[in-house]
């Protein structure tokens, strides 16, 4: 038939020599080749995984670790002092009375929000006395809730940071630079990597000006140290907030976030590692954010104030600032 193709013998043995000399010569080369996209380019994402989770939580464990430490209730009962321009613009001594206890407050209500922040980073634990099984999950977890958490403009620990620099620029003005060192307010801009750092300096400078007016006409610095009180009182509010935001992040939020689904991994990861809200509420595991035997860090955390805190001037910054966020 004109219409069929015909293969004769010296066609068909070009296509056996052509076979074999595939056989002999490409297959060899798919077993490397299987061996780089199966084995070794997924390895080294795991391996690149690990790194930001290891450094997230150790970061997380130093630096929140290190400013606990530094405002601890001992350092700001001993060392908190009225500055001489607020004393001038608010003397009396029953309302400094009043400002200090306000600034306690919301110092315990800005560390409750710093632990808060350490127990959810514990569970993301890797590495040390973790066990190395959780491993796979608490990676996927982390980087499913990266940009959540840290992204420089909406993160969640970026907002809390930036809030917290605000009200260590408020304090500066009531403690003035001393003070201000003293009380551990003073690293936070160091340990945060500069985050909120301008708006600190737009609240310390706005504010300075107010209270020296204020100075200059004691007679009319009722209502302007009464807002000084009152805003006390809203970052003490503020902070408890973020306190219970975090902690609904860990229990609900993260528990919403899935995979496409892959041979060895689960599809909603970071629902082995967190407890869920109701299981928070009964404490189940104790105060732990974690599911039990989830949680990791303890080596870090048991270090006292000067192991942690030169710890934490050398470990990995936690935020590559490109924005500032908005208020």
């Amino acid at each position: 038939m004109p219409n069929d193709i015909m293969i004769g013998p010296f066609s068909q043995n070009i296509l056996a020599v052509s076979s074999a000399i595939s056989a002999q010569v490409l297959m060899p080369l798919m077993v490397p080749f299987s061996l780089l996209s199966y084995v070794v380019m997924p390895w080294f994402k795991y391996v690149k995984d690990l790194t930001h989770t290891m450094d997230f939580w150790t970061s997380m464990e130093k630096r929140f670790g290190c400013l606990k430490h530094k405002m601890n209730d001992r350092v700001w009962t001993e060392k908190f002092q009225i500055s001489p321009t607020f004393n001038s613009a608010c003397p009396d001594l029953k309302y400094q009375a009043q400002v200090q206890k306000a600034a306690m407050a919301t110092r315990l209500a800005l560390t409750g929000a710093f632990d808060a922040a350490l127990q959810m980073s514990s569970c993301y634990a890797v590495g040390g006395s973790t066990e190395a099984s959780d491993q796979t999950d608490k990676n996927e977890c982390f980087r499913m809730s990266q940009a959540t958490l840290l992204d420089p403009e909406h993160g969640l620990l970026s907002q809390f940071v930036f809030r917290a620099q605000l009200f260590a620029g408020y304090m500066h003005v009531v403690v003035g630079d001393t003070g201000f060192n003293d009380l551990g307010l003073g690293l936070m801009n160091t340990l945060f990597d500069n985050l909120g750092l301008d708006a600190r300096n737009r609240m310390m400078e706005a504010l300075e000006v107010t209270v020296k007016q204020m100075a200059d006409s004691p007679l009319d610095n009722l209502s302007g140290c009464g807002g000084i009180l009152l805003g006390l009182a809203q970052f003490e509010a503020l902070f408890q907030a973020f306190t219970r935001s975090i902690k609904l992040f860990a229990s609900k939020r993260t528990a919403e976030m899935w995979r496409t689904p892959t041979i060895g991994a689960k599809i909603y990861p970071c629902r082995a590692i967190f407890q869920s809200f109701e299981e928070m509420q009964a404490k189940t595991n104790g105060a732990s954010f974690c599911k039990p035997g989830k949680e990791g860090g303890l080596e870090i955390r048991r270090l006292d104030e000067l192991r942690i805190c030169s710890a934490a001037y050398g470990s990995n910054a936690l935020w590559s600032v490109t924005s500032t966020p908005s208020l």
